[in-house]
């Protein structure tokens, strides 16, 4: 593996970069990707490199009206570590 530069971001953990994992389907336990130096800045915007290899959630349900029914609103969660922190995204359509 060539060494971190700038625009270099390297995994730590045994994770799957860029799984999606679907809450519809019972995906609940997310291997969460583990990134070295992910240089995120916290602007309010995901374009930062490292959000490209967040484990992605999805297929949320809802309880109302009916428990377990498709949510009526898409919704995507993105998340991932890196040594000092642990970071979400919110993408709600």
């Amino acid at each position: 593996m060539p060494p971190a530069g700038p625009d270099t971001i390297r995994v730590a953990g045994p994770a799957i970069e860029g799984a999606r994992y679907n809450g519809a389907a019972a995906d609940i336990e997310v291997a969460t990707p583990r990134l070295v130096d992910a240089a995120i800045d916290i602007d309010g915007r995901i374009d930062d490199a490292a959000w490209s290899r967040a484990a992605t959630l999805d297929g949320f349900t809802q309880f109302k009206p009916v428990e377990g029914s498709e949510a009526s609103q898409r919704t995507e969660v993105l998340v991932f570590v890196d040594d000092d922190a642990i970071y979400f995204a919110v993408k709600a359509f």
